[in-house]
């Protein structure tokens, strides 16, 4: 993870000269712990748009909550469903409103492009929103981690430029609950946590802030989560040989059902977590 952090720094450094915003993805499930943070202090004082991307698996009130936290730091910000066409339009109007006003180049008649880079830590849809800005499908996408290897310059009919880069990995992770979210959203891959402990500390976040909700989905009663793991896997045939669930498989499917929003939409920390982690910068 160090060396990519810092083979990405220089190709970000190098683009910045010519472009005129960076727009900056991270999943609304987890908007803190789901950012670089020293994104901001590369860019310097470049026009900048936070965008929660995936907020339609999002507690509504969380993200509201958050947003609220992110312009009290002044910083302009955006929750957003990148299928809806609505949420795309107002990205579209917020980043126009920043677009640099050049006197000279229209004096001459000339156009420039506006030049948009987009970046952030892997799979959180960057690639999928550039898709939707332009209006086209020319971005790779795939649902593995860091599925775009090189930088892609998007070219818009509206005279924008996009720039799509891979995503950009922490230098380390500060602790296990950050990295045990990040698993969750998809955004690395890791062999330091099993799936079944990924999917314990979601039920039991899960069971404390939306009680009922596994209820509810599973119609399994909340209880031990051993208990829960055995009557989900004999629900969904999560056998093992000889009849016994197997709690990998039964994890796996859980993890599945939490991504893709059929465990109900839920966010994985709220601001109160950045602040008691004594982090200020945004």
């Amino acid at each position: 993870m160090k060396g990519h952090m810092a083979k990405m720094h220089p190709i970000i450094r190098s683009y910045l000269p010519v472009v005129d915003l960076v727009i900056e993805v991270t999943d609304a499930r987890a908007p803190w712990s789901g950012r670089n943070m020293q994104l901001r202090k590369l860019i310097g004082q470049k026009k900048h748009i936070l965008v929660l991307n995936k907020a339609d698996l999002a507690q509504v009130q969380t993200t509201e909550a958050w947003l609220k936290f992110f312009k009290q730091k002044d910083t302009e910000v955006l929750a957003v469903n990148s299928q809806n066409k609505g949420d795309i339009r107002k990205l579209q109007e917020l980043a126009l409103s920043l677009k640099p006003v050049r006197p000279s180049f229209e004096r001459l008649g000339l156009k420039q492009p506006f030049r948009v880079m987009v970046v952030g830590i892997p799979n959180v849809g960057k690639s999928t929103l550039i898709n939707r800005l332009v209006g086209g499908s020319r971005a790779k996408t795939g649902a593995r981690p860091g599925i775009t290897r090189g930088e892609q310059w998007i070219k818009s009919g509206r005279d924008w430029e996009l720039l799509d880069t891979p995503g950009i990995l922490q230098p380390s992770w500060s602790n296990r609950e950050v990295l045990s979210k990040l698993i969750l959203i998809d955004a690395v891959d890791s062999s330091e946590l099993s799936v079944e402990e990924m999917v314990e500390y979601l039920l039991e976040r899960l069971m404390i802030k939306i009680p009922g909700q596994i209820t509810d989905t599973y119609g399994v009663i909340e209880s031990e989560l051993e208990t829960i793991l055995t009557e989900i896997g004999k629900q969904k045939g999560a056998l093992a040989s000889g009849g016994s669930v197997d709690l990998n498989k039964v994890s796996t499917l859980i993890l599945k059902d939490y991504r893709n929003g059929k465990l109900g939409y839920f966010s994985l920390e709220e601001p109160e977590d950045a602040l008691t982690k004594g982090k200020s910068d945004v």
